[in-house]
């Protein structure tokens, strides 16, 4: 078996015309001219009922810069080769950021990317065979989602 502990990975622009695999995303990455909330969907990445695990418990966090402003959930799916229509959102695994939430800093009064960062958990059950990540970003920045099960 793998790894137990895992980071979901985004496709994002890395600049003219082309794209990067990263844990990391960054408002604004996207083609110049494009503006508002940016959204981006994880590869899929093994859950703890692709190999069985009794328990089917996941721990997640989300690490973020002060300045993000957005959304971060979780999918699952339970087909062992999952097509889009199978995904569904995990129940309770929902982070809403705004510029009222706990931690929250101008973006005027530390970088874009520099400064302390939030971290959030949340722990959830289920034999998902597959999971994966979904992030809108206003503003800021996700450093990570990572999970362990």
């Amino acid at each position: 078996m793998p790894s137990l502990s895992k980071s979901f990975k985004f496709t994002v622009y890395n600049g003219i015309g082309t794209t990067a695999t990263s844990a990391a995303v960054a408002y604004p990455l996207y083609p110049i001219g494009t503006t508002g909330t940016q959204v981006f969907t994880s590869a899929p990445e093994t859950g703890a009922g692709y190999y069985g695990t009794t328990s089917g418990l996941h721990t997640l966090t989300v690490n973020t810069t002060p300045t993000f402003v957005g959304t971060a959930t979780v999918q699952a799916s339970l087909a062992v080769n999952p097509q889009e229509t199978d995904w569904f959102d995990v129940s309770g695994v929902e982070f809403i950021y705004t510029t009222a939430s706990p931690g929250y800093i101008e973006p005027s009064r530390v970088g874009a990317i520099s400064g302390p960062t939030r971290t959030e958990y949340a722990n959830f059950k289920g034999q998902f065979a597959w999971l994966r990540a979904n992030i809108q970003v206003d503003s800021g920045a996700v450093i990570t989602i990572s999970y362990n099960y």
